[in-house]
């Protein structure tokens, strides 16, 4: 992944250096823009049933049927799928190096998966979905045509307000058992890159489309339940913490006491992605 960041940068600096040469009617300075798009999965992870929900066991007192064994589906998994939106600002130091940052906010697209046995007394579907804000500080390669300008990012991507949604629809003997799980804390760190194409409207406006990548995992440290029912009615009041809520932890050692949360292995959830953004960008 590390890799193909910098070889997004590679691509485009060929004909940047070309450019140095050619007058361009952009200043240098600062900057403010726009943008939205969306991304799709990169470096996916394949899990079947998720698995990441350790608190439930022994929540829902039911003996499952001995009628086969349960059937799961493998799901290739990175939250970082879904659409985006943001802004940024920049300043050029000369006509081809820049520093920007970067704000985007991630609303990631579900993805689901499916458990059930072959009698097809218990089946259980799953979802699952990320929400973060991405901060980018990045350096910028540009071109320096009077029109049409290529130009690269390289840098980091700080994932702030991170949450991940977790729900279960489980039809067990003709009854509904729903649940909802969020993950949330910590502030992952990973690798951004980009490259792209300016379009100069006008001496300070521009248009611009980019294809950008993003390397990043997200381990939470905790996770609380949201909701849950069994066969309609509501049991979020009778739960005790140990429950409803999850501490994830390098190591540790599990409390039996229902006033404590329970305790489990720290996880890590793929949000790296590929995504095409357009936007618009005006220069100071």
């Amino acid at each position: 992944m590390k890799k193909f960041l910098l070889g997004l940068a590679t691509i485009a600096f060929v004909p940047m250096m070309t450019a140095q040469t050619n007058t361009s009617e952009t200043p240098s300075g600062f900057y403010i823009g726009v943008n939205a798009g969306y991304n799709m999965p990169m470096s996916p992870r394949n899990v079947g049933f998720f698995g990441w929900n350790t608190w439930r066991e022994g929540l829902v007192n039911f003996t499952r049927p001995n009628s086969g064994p349960d059937k799961f589906d493998d799901v290739p998994l990175s939250l970082g799928k879904g659409i985006n939106f943001g802004m940024s600002i920049g300043y050029m130091f000369t006509e081809n190096l820049g520093a920007e940052l970067g704000a985007n906010y991630l609303l990631g697209a579900e993805t689901k998966s499916l458990q059930r046995n072959e009698s097809g007394t218990d089946i259980i579907d799953q979802k699952i979905s990320g929400k973060m804000v991405q901060l980018s500080p990045t350096f910028v390669l540009k071109g320096n045509y009077s029109q049409l300008n290529p130009y690269a990012k390289l840098g980091l991507v700080f994932g702030l307000g991170t949450k991940v949604t977790y729900e279960e629809n489980e039809i067990f003997n003709n009854q509904p058992y729903d649940f909802i799980q969020v993950a949330d804390g910590g502030t992952p760190v990973g690798f951004t890159g980009a490259i792209g194409m300016d379009y100069n409207l006008k001496p300070n406006l521009s248009l611009f489309g980019e294809l950008k990548a993003v390397s990043l995992s997200y381990s939470p440290q905790k996770a609380h339940v949201t909701k849950y029912t069994e066969n309609g009615v509501d049991k979020l009041p009778t739960m005790t913490v140990r429950n409803k809520e999850t501490e994830f932890l390098d190591s540790y050692t599990q409390s039996t006491a229902n006033t404590e949360p329970w305790r489990a292995n720290r996880i890590n959830l793929p949000f790296s992605s590929i995504g095409l953004n357009i936007g618009v960008k005006y220069n100071f």
